[in-house]
């Protein structure tokens, strides 16, 4: 369970504060007055007290959740998988499957849902699985047990539900231009 923490830690570390040497009202500041920053702390905080048992981890992570939600309207779950580097830099209306799993360094952009086809089919394996440095513009719609490939970009307003080639880019209806 200390893996996972740190984990956790090394994410905020990184994705909020850039591994930088602050002041904790530095600190304090960056994460409260900036609304992309402050969404991807939520989330981690979310995420790190969620996997956690106890009265007191269960009691924070539905605060985080809420705060998250309320604010951002941002919808997750305690088994979505999100790798290190996360950006969201326009956090609202975000959903990401029960399921789903992203790689590294991901941006995901306002109104962006990953789920699965239908509501259903939400097990395992039934969600998207996304690459690493993938970007994900507004509105996009990622849906359905497909695999998204390493470094492919997802156009504003687009639906995919296929699985995608290595470094390309997806518009309209699973629409390969590059």
């Amino acid at each position: 369970m200390k893996n996972k923490d740190n984990f956790f830690l090394k994410c905020i570390e990184r994705e909020v504060y850039g591994n930088a040497k602050l002041s904790i009202i530095q600190r304090y500041k960056i994460r409260t007055f900036n609304p992309a920053l402050n969404a991807v702390y939520l989330l981690r905080k979310f995420q790190l007290y969620s996997n956690k048992s106890g009265f007191i981890n269960n009691f924070l992570a539905k605060n985080y959740y809420r705060c998250l939600f309320s604010k951002y309207n941002i919808y997750l779950r305690k088994t979505t998988k999100i790798g290190i580097g996360l950006r969201l830099p326009h956090p609202t209306g975000i959903v990401f499957g029960e399921w789903t799993n992203i790689g590294e360094d991901a941006w995901v952009y306002q109104h962006v849902t990953f789920g699965s086809v239908k509501s259903e089919s939400t097990s395992e394996g039934n969600q998207p699985q996304v690459g690493n440095g993938c970007r994900f513009y507004s509105g996009a719609c990622v849906i359905g047990g497909i695999h998204v490939a390493d470094k492919t970009t997802v156009g504003c307003n687009s639906i995919l539900s296929v699985d995608t080639e290595l470094n390309s880019t997806y518009v309209g209806i699973n629409r390969r231009i590059k």
